[in-house]
């Protein structure tokens, strides 16, 4: 009896030992899956920036356009306003844009402000040529020099993106605040 004792003792450890080895492999296993799952959502949100990245080359935001005063009622009214005003605006800079042919939207983006708010809404605009966009962002910086002097165009770019930007934009003052000393 006393063998049998010994034995089933013998049993049981080894028993918990097995037990325990399979306890470690399960939460291996789990850690593991944990770490996939996370990775898969790096890579999700990578894919996720990729395809925002390409829908927005070929747009530019103009900020600082003035809103059509409440007189101008109805949508597609202060549309054409606004159309009328970005043509002026890139004709002062040397770009010539037929609204029809190169342009795919034109859109403000936000809810439109009351008439004594003075903010203005931004204007999205995607053009059907990347090398259209890319000629007004090179021109501009002409913009300081016409009566449009407080409107701003920059490229559409995503959330990540817009901090890179500002660091890098910081980054090229300092350099040239050093050089100018």
């Amino acid at each position: 009896m006393r063998n049998d004792i010994t034995s089933n003792s013998e049993n049981i450890t080894t028993t918990n030992g097995r037990v325990d080895n399979i306890e470690k492999d399960v939460d291996k296993l789990k850690s593991s899956v944990a770490q996939g799952t996370s990775t898969e959502k790096a890579e999700d949100a990578v894919l996720r920036e990729m395809k925002d990245r390409e829908t927005r080359k070929e747009n530019i935001i103009i900020h600082g356009l003035q809103e059509p005063d409440s007189s101008v009622k109805g949508g597609p009214n202060r549309k054409k306003l606004d159309i009328n005003n970005i043509i002026q605006i890139l004709d002062s800079i040397g770009c010539k844009v037929d609204f029809d042919e190169d342009v795919k939207f034109c859109i403000r983006v936000g809810e439109r402000l009351e008439s004594h708010d003075k903010r203005q809404r931004p204007v999205i605009i995607g053009f059907r040529e990347p090398k259209i966009r890319e000629k007004i962002l090179n021109s501009a910086r002409k913009l300081s020099t016409t009566k449009f002097k407080d409107i701003g165009i920059v490229p559409d770019l995503t959330a990540r993106q817009r901090p890179e930007d500002a660091a890098v934009i910081r980054e090229c003052e300092e350099k040239n605040n050093t050089i100018s000393r």
